[in-house]
């Protein structure tokens, strides 16, 4: 990583099954504080939901030099990449990092010719920042959470 917040580059690492615990451990480490806010933290549900939900396919570590920084969870169907989650270690968040992997991710959209779609916590205003930095419509609300759109344009 270089000064001034400029980013060498992110790689990718696919993540296994054996991976599970530390993917977990990554998303309570950067999740755990929004999520308590929003409805309360209860271990067990989040730890089962994490790991039987989610298909450990979609998980790629985030890497700088060879060192993981965060995880990233993508599911794909015939239209749309779906971030399931975007989850960085505290120490390299607040250094546009989560930028930097959300523009790849809408270069890869624009490839294949997808849209990307999200839900995120309505308390997580750092993340619903960026989405708006980078131009995603909000589609929907709920309790809880926003969902939003690319609005990638597919000419």
């Amino acid at each position: 990583m270089k000064a001034c917040g400029v980013v060498s580059e992110i790689s990718f690492e696919r993540a296994t099954s054996a991976d599970l615990p530390s993917l977990f451990d990554c998303y309570k480490q950067g999740m755990r504080q929004i999520v308590d806010e929003a409805f309360g933290w209860d271990e067990d549900f989040q730890r089962n939901g994490f790991t039987t939900k989610l298909d450990i396919n979609g998980f790629q570590w985030l890497l700088i030099d060879q060192k993981r920084i965060g995880f990233v969870c993508v599911d794909e169907d015939k239209k749309n990449l779906k971030l399931n989650f975007i989850v960085l270690f505290a120490d390299n968040q607040q250094k546009g990092l989560g930028e930097v992997y959300m523009k790849m991710l809408l270069a890869e959209a624009h490839v294949k010719r997808k849209s990307i779609v999200l839900s995120c916590f309505k308390n997580n205003h750092r993340a619903i920042n960026l989405y708006k930095r980078l131009d995603f419509s909000l589609t929907d609300e709920t309790q809880y959470f926003f969902h939003f759109e690319s609005s990638l344009l597919l000419a």
